[in-house]
């Protein structure tokens, strides 16, 4: 794959409109890219994809199968991130530290975690900040948690775009676990129908192997998730899920409407102690 390390590695369009494509290579952090220290990727055209995270020693664990930010940053205003896979969090992308900045058409879809304890089937984030102004995060899955993207730690921030389509066992939109997510202005989460509890948002609380996490709701729509039956367990929040100790803040005037659930709550499911 690509190793940025320092400088700036584009990946752009030439005069002819032709793209370009990082595929098929194996890495345990960062399969297709990998991105550190100073270094900056920017993105505006092209395709990573088929990439995926290669076991590490004994501990078998890998993070981010199309791209892995650790200190660096990466702007991606156009392209195509699909297809990557990692074990452990981060199927497209893994941001343990940096920045990474999601706008104008750009794609993160179709990407996969397979462990039963990873999570962020599309994005998985751990330290320093992803930020969407644009741009969906679609038809990505995880075993466990957050098809589309799973926070545990560092900040998420959504202003815009669209995260619609994952599937997980828990959170097939966003999982939050020791992270804070902000969602605001004209962000959409929508059309999860696969997580038993908070198809939309997982808000995860202390306590089985799970740190409280942070969601700040000041605007944007939660609308058209379906919390499912799993038998014996039955669906709760489909739109929004949230365990004891983990905290919600609400501000401005965020849409939570249209979801549904079998069992308890179809917009929202607060569990005691939130």
């Amino acid at each position: 794959g690509v190793y940025v390390g320092g400088g700036e590695f584009k990946m752009v369009a030439d005069e002819s409109g032709t793209t370009g494509t990082i595929s098929e290579n194996v890495a345990t952090f960062g399969g297709g890219v990998h991105v550190a220290n100073d270094g900056k990727f920017t993105m505006s055209a092209g395709v990573i994809s088929a990439n995926r995270g290669q076991e590490y020693s004994n501990y078998g664990d890998n993070y981010g199968g199309g791209v892995y930010v650790n200190g660096g940053t990466v702007e991606m205003t156009g392209g195509t991130i699909s297809d990557n896979t990692a074990l452990s969090a981060g199927g497209g992308v893994y941001v343990a530290s940096g920045t990474f900045t999601m706008s104008g058409e750009a794609s993160i879809c179709d990407n996969k975690i397979t462990s039963w304890t990873g999570t962020g089937g599309g994005v998985g984030i751990a330290g320093g900040t992803f930020n969407i102004t644009g741009g969906s995060i679609t038809g990505n899955s995880s075993a466990n948690s957050g098809g589309g993207v799973g926070a545990l730690g560092g900040e998420f921030i959504m202003s815009n775009g669209t995260i619609s389509a994952n599937q997980a066992l828990m959170a097939g939109g966003v999982y939050i676990s020791g992270g804070t997510f902000t969602m605001s202005g004209t962000a959409e989460i929508t059309s999860h129908e696969t997580s038993v509890y908070g198809s939309g948002i997982y808000v995860a609380g202390n306590g089985y192997g799970s740190t409280a996490g942070t969601l700040n709701l000041n605007g944007g729509s939660i609308t058209g998730n379906k919390a499912i039956d799993m038998s014996p367990v039955s669906g709760s929040g489909g739109g929004v899920y949230a365990v004891s100790g983990a905290t919600i803040n609400i501000n401005g005037s965020p849409t939570v409407k249209d979801n549904t659930a079998n069992s308890a709550a179809s917009n929202v499911y607060l569990c005691s102690g939130v």
